[in-house]
């Protein structure tokens, strides 16, 4: 049986929907994060990639941070691979090793992949990567004279810091002890984990109504066009 061909309108939908897939994590993101860097100075990059790490989709967040998450997602899976991990469902990687998080070390970034029933492996990867107001640092709140990324406090290399949708409370307590402002650090984690989930939501809705064949195709063309 031949697969069904995607058509122009096809691909502008499926465009349309991923990107209306980032922009609600933006708005879940904004509208739930306690640090005034993320919701009202736009600290933040949200990405959805795909499963063999192309940037499908991007919300508006600060300029610099545009662009910036592939890299960090491929250094993730690079690192994983290395020490034999897999992902699960419910997974959330946490990492904010500035080398690989294209940022500096208070800009924590979490990477959850999306399963979709019947495919092997993550499909799409989300990603949020947010300013925290406190890891230990040298000074508290938003520092703009480091000379050292040990200056800028714990440093953490990707970690599951939810595993299969619960979160590991010993990893989050050596977060919490290194902070002088825990609450604000873990009420803007749970913020960026619900940005996640609604982002998992977003691309399970676009599988469930186009497929997994017709969104492949559409998301080739996609960066065959952009090239």
């Amino acid at each position: 049986m031949n697969k069904k061909q995607c058509s122009p309108a096809d691909i502008e939908i499926i465009r349309n929907l991923f990107l209306s897939g980032a922009e609600q994590m933006r708005r879940t993101l904004v509208r739930t994060a306690v640090n005034a860097v993320i919701y009202e100075v736009l600290d933040f990059g949200i990405s959805i990639a795909d499963r063999s790490k192309r940037m499908i989709s991007e919300a508006a967040g600060i300029t610099s941070f545009i662009g910036a998450n592939d890299y960090a997602i491929g250094k993730v899976l690079e690192y994983m691979d290395g020490k034999e991990w897999k992902f699960d469902q419910g997974d959330i990687v946490m990492m904010n090793y500035p080398y690989w998080n294209s940022a500096h070390a208070a800009d924590a970034l979490l990477m959850a992949p999306v399963f979709i029933p019947g495919i092997e492996g993550p499909e799409m990867y989300l990603c949020v990567r947010c300013h925290w107001m406190d890891l230990g640092a040298k000074d508290v709140g938003y520092l703009t004279d480091s000379t050292d990324m040990h200056q800028e406090g714990l440093i953490m290399p990707p970690i599951k810091l939810v595993k299969k949708g619960t979160v590991d409370e010993e990893l989050m307590s050596i977060i919490k002890f290194n902070s002088r402002l825990p609450d604000a650090v873990i009420g803007d984690f749970n913020a960026m984990v619900s940005s996640i989930r609604t982002g998992e939501r977003c691309v399970k809705e676009a599988y469930e109504k186009f497929g997994a064949d017709l969104i492949h195709q559409a998301l080739d063309m996609l960066i065959q066009h952009s090239e």
